[in-house]
């Protein structure tokens, strides 16, 4: 089988990079062919690099950058499924690009980008927030960031129906997988607990 990899982060950038990185390896042992794309490159694994799309401030000029990346590595290297290993900024362009060529996809959601405009669920006075609360959102912020914040608020409004379109979904952890359930990303959530090395 002929599997893409995507996370923005370059190895060992974050907890994501080394999961996505251990996860190429333990896949290419089953004899799959491997492959990566990330804004950089992967030891002993075919990485693809795109541009870092955070300069990229309209999400949907990124989301169609991405599409356009990921639609040259699946045609070069026939992927048979494709993972988003970070849910901030690939996951929208992998879902697309996987009904594009009618493939499976995969998102993981390690942390709370699917609902939250900071990704960690904590409202400014450390409590925890129920997300994606226009209201809310705004008092998180400084007024002079409101405009922005409320372009991202829609983006992420429409972004849940594009996320449960995705073939399968892992959750790092319940928690995750029951903020998922709340916000309607229901269908084919598995929990797969990130690996510990007891070590």
């Amino acid at each position: 089988m002929n599997i893409l990899i995507v996370n923005y982060y370059t190895f060992r950038e974050g907890g994501a990079s080394v999961s996505s990185y251990y996860l190429a390896n333990a896949l290419k042992k089953l004899d799959n062919n491997v492959y990566i794309a990330s804004t950089g490159l992967y030891p002993d694994i075919e990485t693809f690099v795109f541009k870092k799309i955070r300069l990229m401030p309209i999400f949907q000029f990124r989301d169609l950058y991405l599409t356009n990346f990921l639609s040259k590595i699946i045609r070069e290297k026939e992927i048979n499924i494709i993972h988003s290993s970070d849910g901030r900024f690939t996951p929208v362009a992998v879902i697309n690009v996987a009904k594009k060529y009618n493939i499976p996809s995969v998102v993981h959601f390690r942390d709370y980008w699917f609902c939250c405009l900071k990704g960690d669920l904590l409202f400014k006075n450390k409590q925890i927030c129920q997300g994606l609360n226009l209201e809310k959102c705004l008092e998180c912020r400084r007024k002079l960031q409101w405009p922005w914040e409320i372009y991202k608020y829609l983006y992420f409004k429409n972004r849940i129906n594009k996320l449960n379109q995705a073939d399968a979904k892992i959750a790092i952890n319940g928690i995750i997988k029951n903020q998922l359930m709340r916000f309607k990303i229901i269908r084919d959530v598995e929990v797969v607990n990130n690996s510990v090395n007891i070590q």
